[in-house]
């Protein structure tokens, strides 16, 4: 009786074992990441956000030069002894198309930064996938204190390993 449960014994902890690597192969593997820094720290952003810096620059000294010239009109027209309708009538048509190219150029901005912001999170999101399938995540979740992780472990933080992958990868020193 003392062998029969020696090996009920050893057969009960083997099983218990193997349930316990059973149980641990079926959590998922999980991380997170502060998506907020990952993209603002990611290089095709950058690079995107100094071409947006470029077109404000263009579009500024475009609509400073026309204002420069709508100023000049509006204080020849105040000091002209003899203001014409016609005179008055360029100078409010030349007020109306600063107008309108000013609201021009701020709505091809925002397309341009929509779409910027669009192209690096699609960016971002085909590397985050590639990253997680390489490193085995079941889950790799995006945190960024506005509700979407309240709390996580600090220990499941993979921003700064995120970043530099998704940084090296769009370098192309990761294939």
């Amino acid at each position: 009786m003392n062998n029969s449960f020696k090996i009920f014994s050893a057969l009960f902890i083997l099983l218990f074992l193997i349930g316990g690597v059973g149980i641990y192969l079926l959590i998922p593997k999980i991380g997170y990441i502060n998506s907020s820094k990952v993209f603002s720290e990611f290089k095709l952003k950058k690079e995107l956000e100094t071409d947006l810096k470029k077109l404000e620059l263009a579009k500024q000294r475009d609509l400073d030069s026309l204002k420069a010239e709508l100023e000049i009109s509006y204080n020849e027209l105040n000091n002209s002894a003899k203001k014409s309708e016609k005179n008055i009538n360029e100078f409010k048509v030349a007020q109306q198309q600063y107008y309108i190219r000013e609201k021009q150029y701020n709505e091809n901005y925002q397309r341009a930064a929509d779409e910027y912001t669009q192209q690096v999170w699609k960016q971002l999101n085909t590397f985050i996938k590639e990253f997680g399938k390489k490193k085995g995540y079941d889950f790799v979740l995006g945190a960024n204190g506005a509700g979407e992780i309240m709390y996580a472990d600090e220990n499941d933080d993979l921003t700064e390993e995120v970043l530099e992958y998704c940084n090296k990868r769009y370098d192309g020193d990761i294939k």
